[in-house]
């Protein structure tokens, strides 16, 4: 590389010579790099290096973290950082019974069944939303109540494509959840 590269030498501060030929070329997704110095050069788009800055029409969401409101909802937050208006983004927060007490014993079905955790309600919520570029929405599931581990999932899908997704460990016991991370 750098082949046909000039000569080293100093730039001054003359202003014809930033008329000249510019070494970076804006394309519809990001940014070139290029040693062409004629336009015949740049017909064959003969680039050195090419870094995506961005992708236009990108459906990008961010996730905030899981928390606990009150005693048994959890809620988050979904942001849509993308640069493009999401339409119908599903969201769903799961709640499912774990067993890592009966992993760590050896994981056989019975012990697996024995101690995992049970869901008596609001296991499960989900909705749709819309968001505009840069928008924001608080999400929440229903009250939960049941016994033992339980393992929280939240996931933000579009077109079944899952764009985000994070879990968190808890433990309920009755209408009262406990999530095992530390607080913030």
């Amino acid at each position: 590389m750098g082949d046909t590269w000039g000569e080293v030498g100093s730039i001054d501060n003359d202003p014809s010579v930033a008329e000249g030929f510019s070494p970076f070329l804006a394309i519809s997704d990001g940014f070139v790099w290029t040693a062409n110095t004629t336009e015949e050069d740049d017909e064959k788009e003969n680039y050195d290096l090419f870094a995506r800055i961005f992708e236009p029409g990108s459906t990008v969401v961010s996730l905030g973290d899981i928390k606990l409101v009150g005693t048994s909802t959890i809620a988050s937050n979904i942001t849509n950082i993308g640069d493009t208006y999401i339409n119908e983004l599903e969201w769903e927060i799961t709640i499912l019974g774990d067993s890592p007490f009966g992993q760590f014993l050896g994981g056989t079905p019975i012990l697996l069944n024995l101690f995992r955790g049970r869901i008596f309600s609001g296991g499960y919520t989900s909705d749709t939303i819309s968001l505009s570029s840069m928008e924001s929405a608080d999400i929440a599931s229903s009250p939960v109540k049941g016994l033992g581990h339980v393992m929280i999932t939240i996931t933000v899908s579009h077109d079944d494509e899952v764009l985000a997704e994070d879990s968190e460990d808890g433990f309920l016991l009755g209408s009262r959840l406990f999530l095992f991370h530390g607080v913030v």
